[in-house]
């Protein structure tokens, strides 16, 4: 089965949260990370994500993405 390529924009609490959970499903592979915080992009190093960005624009742009979970504050959904 073809794994689903995820990103995940904002790593705050609820950010962290999903990501552990994307991690642990085997058919999924999380292929980057968005959030403007040096401290959420070492988070996402120490998880084994290799791709991290500082702006939702340059996470756009990853090749063969399937989905970006959106988890930045809601007043940014737009």
């Amino acid at each position: 089965m073809k794994k689903l390529k995820i990103a995940v924009a904002g790593l705050g609490r609820i950010g962290k949260i999903h990501l552990n959970n994307l991690l642990q499903l085997t058919n999924v592979e999380v292929i980057g990370v968005m959030d403007p915080a040096s401290e959420a992009i070492e988070y996402a190093k120490l998880k084994g994500v290799e791709n991290t960005y500082k702006k939702f624009n340059e996470l756009v742009t990853i090749n063969q993405l399937d989905a970006i979970v959106i988890c930045t504050p809601t007043n940014t959904h737009a």
